[in-house]
């Protein structure tokens, strides 16, 4: 009998964990969920010293792209494989980049306030380039 190609849901799994898991298999993705859960919990601690919770004028003005997804690729490593797979970005092109960061401080944000540096970077770009009010 001929082996069935995996489903298209756990391909980005492929890259995590040379296990080619089934429809029914369960515990696998509650395994990768957990440790995604602990990677980002271990972010959002305060005794972290995460980018995102800087407020400081120079780290906004001296912000890069780059910088953010290398602390994601250092606090998160599951989350840095999986998040590139999700959004097809095979190549590291400064659209893509800024994508995965963004994602990645949007997520931190829903998981502790702190974490918003981001959205004070969106926040000037938003200002600088003259929106108003309703838009912000």
């Amino acid at each position: 009998m001929p082996q069935s190609a995996p489903d298209s849901a756990s391909q980005p799994f492929q890259i995590i964990l040379p296990v080619q898991p089934t429809r029914t298999d369960e515990s696998f993705f509650k395994g990768i969920l957990e440790k995604i859960n602990v990677e980002l919990r271990g972010v959002a601690r305060r005794d972290t010293n995460s980018m995102l919770r800087s407020r400081s004028f120079d780290r906004l003005s001296n912000f890069s792209y780059e910088q953010l997804v290398e602390e994601l690729k250092t606090m998160c490593p599951i989350t840095y494989k999986l998040l590139p797979c999700m959004l097809e970005l095979e190549n590291c092109s400064e659209k893509k980049i800024a994508a995965l960061s963004l994602i990645y401080g949007v997520i931190m944000f829903k998981r502790c306030k702190e974490l918003g540096f981001i959205q004070s970077i969106n926040t000037i770009i938003l200002s600088d380039s003259g929106a108003n009010t309703e838009v912000l």
